[in-house]
């Protein structure tokens, strides 16, 4: 696949993408929890699912997946921030499953990683739920326009 026939080809479909997104899913475009609020990147403790929360607790990782945040638990935090603690937590439980896919895909609509064919064909059948989502995740018919 070309870049010039990539189905998020160009900026326009990655800006209806991300409305599309955080439409359906505000929390991706939270300060506290979400791809908004880290660098894109692998989780900082286990390395498998992407970075969700800033820890700010004295803790070595710059950026948690929501499993390793549940695990850390308050230890997550500042002694300033433990108030705020439960509430971080209850929201990293309360996220859909699709949770690791959405938060790859507000990555690569806000251009900071770039996603392969087999990373959208995933996450189109991840999300068939959603078919306004999922169809911007295929080529579109003649092929999207050059960036």
């Amino acid at each position: 696949m070309t870049p010039a026939h990539h189905p998020l080809a160009t900026r326009e479909r990655r800006r209806d993408l991300l409305a599309l997104l955080i439409d359906h899913h505000p929390w991706l475009a939270d300060d506290d929890l979400g791809p908004a609020a880290v660098d894109a990147g692998p989780c900082d403790r286990c390395g498998r699912d992407p970075r969700l929360v800033p820890p700010c607790g004295p803790v070595p990782w710059r950026g948690l997946c929501r499993d390793c945040v549940l695990e850390v638990g308050t230890a997550a935090v500042c002694a300033g921030h433990a108030d705020e603690a439960d509430d971080l937590l209850a929201r990293a439980r309360a996220l859909p499953a699709t949770w690791a896919t959405l938060v790859r895909l507000a990555w690569v609509a806000r251009g900071e990683v770039r996603a392969d064919r087999d990373f959208l064909a995933a996450a189109a059948a991840t999300l068939r739920t959603n078919p306004a989502v999922a169809d911007l995740l295929v080529e579109p018919p003649g092929g999207a326009s050059t960036p």
